[in-house]
């Protein structure tokens, strides 16, 4: 789930050790692209996890574990306390996004708090970044279908690979698509 601004590691740090969660892993990096914060609790059956991801700033959280019921309950009671961000406020920030910096951002933010399963309009908004004009668009574009990972978005992640005209982003394509299986 995609926090809302305001909303950061503090809060979600209370809110799980206020449930006797136990801290496991905690890392801070300096990155080009990808997570630069990450702490994970340990709350019986399942792991609360909180992301921060760079360059575009968004902070996640994800609930993991062996049960599936485990997890929507977690996530469930999560959400309630720390309201995230909805979906269809992700897919109207891309919509409406007014410069090509933003609705990078928002790409890369809709990935995160894409549904687990395919989802159509999230699809749509993904597909059409990866083929845009524009290669800051369409590196947001790869990395909301990094984020998703639904196996609908592997053959445009492939071909992005093969024919993308900025060779940074051709290059990162190709290692996406290669270890996507």
């Amino acid at each position: 789930m995609v926090l809302p601004e305001g909303i950061d590691e503090a809060e979600v740090a209370d809110f799980v050790e206020g449930a006797q969660a136990t801290k496991v892993k905690e890392v801070s990096a300096r990155v080009h692209f990808g997570l630069t914060r990450e702490v994970s609790w340990e709350l019986g059956p399942f792991h609360v996890h909180y992301a921060e991801e760079y360059p575009c700033e968004v902070r996640f959280v994800q609930v993991t574990g062996a049960v599936q019921g485990d997890i929507d309950g977690a996530t469930d009671l999560l959400a309630r306390y720390l309201r995230p961000v909805r979906e269809d406020d992700l897919l109207r920030a891309v919509d409406v996004a007014d410069s090509i910096e933003q609705r990078r951002a928002c790409l890369v933010r809709a990935g995160i708090g894409a549904p687990l399963t395919f989802d159509e309009p999230f699809f749509r908004r993904i597909a059409d970044a990866v083929c845009d004009r524009d290669e800051m668009i369409r590196e947001g574009g790869l990395w909301a279908a990094v984020y998703a990972f639904w196996p609908e978005l592997r053959p445009l992640v492939a071909e992005m690979g093969r024919s993308e005209p900025a060779q940074t982003l051709r290059d990162q394509a190709a290692a996406v698509a290669a270890t996507w299986h």
